[in-house]
Formats: C-alpha cells, structure tokens, sequence
C-alpha cells in the first residue's frame, strides 16, 4: 500500500513539473510586517528544491508525509491582530493562487514550520 502511494507522489509531482513550476512558500512576518524568515520549496522537471537545496527521490520518497502536509491548505485564521505576527503561506502553481494567512503563535504554524524544517537534504542518504 505504501509502494503504491509513494508511485502516485512521485508521479504527481512528474505530473506538476511538466505542465508548470510549482513554488510554496511559508513566510513569517513581525508584528510591523517585515519579513522574519522564509522558507521556499520548488517543483521543477521531477525535482524538489527546498531552500536552494536539491533533494534527492530518496529523500522525497521519506518524506513525503511533510510534503503532504505543506501542500495542505487550511481556511485562513483572522490574522488581523497577532501581537506576536504573522504568517503567510503561498502555493503558486501556474494561474492556481492559494493563500493561508494566520498568526505566529498559532498550532497551524508550528505545524507548518516544524514540516518545512523537516524538508532538508538527508546527508545518509547522500
């Protein structure tokens, strides 16, 4: 089952890569609106870029699961007063827009931190 599953990603993603680039992007944001961090992650001809790093399909196939989830989109929280800021969390795939705003201190940007943090290069399986 987890074979099969790990086919129907790896052919998603050729699918995404041949019709268009794919581009995620979670950005945190202060409480004045200047840009804290960001973290970007890149779908280009079969290939996972995060933060400049290339993955190997070893390394996509393991995790998956945090590409699941930041691939995810959730009704955006009401982002107007967060004392500790706030974040933004983009999906650009050709003319497809989604857009997930919502505050620092929230579950959701833990969630969605600790997921793109997960996404790095795998030096054992270099």
């Amino acid at each position: 089952m987890n074979k099969i599953l790990i086919l129907i990603l790896i052919t998603t993603m050729q699918a995404f890569a041949a019709d268009m680039d794919t581009v995620i992007v979670l950005q945190s944001m202060d409480s004045r609106g200047k840009t804290v961090s960001s973290d970007v992650v890149f779908v280009k001809n079969g290939f996972l870029i995060v933060n400049r790093e290339k993955l190997s399909a070893t390394e996509v196939i393991t995790q998956s699961e945090n590409i699941t989830k930041i691939a995810t989109f959730k009704e955006s929280e009401t982002a107007n007063n967060c004392d500790s800021g706030m974040f933004k969390h983009t999906l650009k795939k050709g003319k497809l827009l989604k857009i997930e705003k919502g505050c620092l201190s929230s579950e959701r940007y833990k969630s969605l931190s600790d997921d793109f943090r997960a996404l790095k290069k795998d030096r054992i399986t270099e």
